[in-house]
């Protein structure tokens, strides 16, 4: 599968799903931040990003999905990795702080737990019940970065190493977890 039919089955599984997604050419005005080559609220300036593409949603919290593959620096087998960024259009100026959180999915003996840290959102995240059981059943530990260079919020969903190995796993990946995402996008718009 070729990266382009990555994104067009990524559009094709949110609509199947209800979700109204447009895929945007890669200079489209529309494309949060237009052709990305740095994003400096969530990577390493010497990792090797690339932007492969971003559909639009229409009618919901978050704007648009963009999709990202990179190489860690390090990682000496050249492996390349996934990344989807869920982007809310919201300034986050002056809220920097407030809207980072990373989110941690650990287990004890009896039972998986779901935990956020840091500021003001991470505290409302860990208080709702119902988005924890979700973020379990599909067990995908993210983060959540403001990005005052393009002016929105990112909630980044790095794909593990079975998605990247076979990119035909990671539609239906982000199909699943748009509810999770809908929701938290719901509390980020609320500052």
């Amino acid at each position: 599968m070729s990266e382009y039919e990555l994104l067009k089955n990524i559009c094709e599984e949110l609509q199947k799903r209800g979700i109204k997604a447009r895929l945007l050419n890669l200079n489209d005005p529309e494309a949060i931040g237009g052709r990305i080559e740095k994003i400096y609220a969530v990577y390493d300036p010497y990792e090797g990003i690339s932007h492969l593409g971003s559909i639009n949603i229409y009618d919901r919290n978050i704007s648009q999905l963009q999709v990202f593959t990179r190489i860690v620096p390090g990682d000496i087998s050249g492996f390349r990795w996934y990344d989807v960024h869920f982007v809310i259009r919201k300034d986050p100026k002056g809220k920097e702080k407030n809207l980072t959180a990373d989110c941690k999915i650990g287990s004890s003996l009896f039972r998986r737990d779901v935990k956020w840290s840091g500021g003001t959102l991470a505290k409302q995240l860990n208080s709702d019940e119902e988005l924890k059981k979700i973020i379990k059943s599909i067990n995908c530990p993210h983060r959540i970065r403001p990005d005052n260079q393009y002016k929105c919020v990112r909630i980044v969903l790095p794909m593990g190493r079975d998605e990247s190995k076979d990119i035909r796993k990671i539609p239906p990946k982000i199909a699943e977890s748009f509810k999770a995402f809908e929701k938290i996008a719901k509390y980020i718009n609320q500052y």
